[in-house]
């Protein structure tokens, strides 16, 4: 079971989650494929590959491949770029054209970000789960049918979170309950 917990865990990686759910997200939002592509495209060259780059250096300055940064103090450069990322798309949304459902997206991903950046100067926040329950909330607001389904899926990542000893259930649950907090505020102060 732990190996199967390890892939869960690897596939729903909070760099990896938001790439297939934006482009979903989008096209059931009404957005043509190809401006759904770019600017996922765009959210992933802003958003994820400066701190995906910092997490390759911080690794192999560290000697280890503890990819989940499970040690919470590793964790306060990755929070920190991550918001001057998401604070840069905002940007780039708000005044570049963008569909009208990323904003409110980004804007909830920024407030995770900052609260998972202040709690984690007490206790660590599952970001797996917190990016797997975002994701799944955007969709299932889009797509109803799909919501059991979706939860499952947050559920199983939760499951693996713990099955690797990575998490304790109280971060789990905040995870799941900043994540889902800020989509389901920005949705609605957005009124989409």
């Amino acid at each position: 079971m732990t190996g199967f917990a390890a892939l869960i865990s690897r596939l729903s990686h909070p760099f990896l989650v938001p790439v297939p759910t934006l482009v979903a997200a989008l096209r059931l939002d009404g957005v043509g494929w190809s401006a759904a592509i770019a600017w996922s495209v765009v959210c992933i060259a802003v958003g994820i590959v400066p701190p995906t780059l910092l997490l390759i250096v911080q690794r192999r300055r560290h000697g280890d491949r503890d990819w989940y940064v499970t040690v919470r103090e590793q964790r306060f450069g990755l929070y920190a770029l991550g918001l001057a990322c998401l604070a840069a798309l905002i940007a780039m949304a708000r005044f570049g054209g963008a569909p009208r459902l990323l904003l409110p997206c980004l804007v909830a991903a920024l407030a995770a970000t900052a609260i998972g950046a202040a709690l984690n100067r007490v206790t660590k926040v599952s970001v797996h789960v917190g990016a797997a329950t975002g994701c799944a909330l955007l969709l299932a607001f889009l797509a109803p049918q799909a919501a059991p389904a979706l939860a499952a899926a947050v559920a199983l990542v939760a499951w693996s979170r713990l099955r690797l000893s990575h998490h304790t259930p109280w971060e789990v649950g905040l995870g799941a309950g900043v994540a889902a907090t800020c989509m389901a505020a920005s949705l609605a102060a957005f009124g989409v």
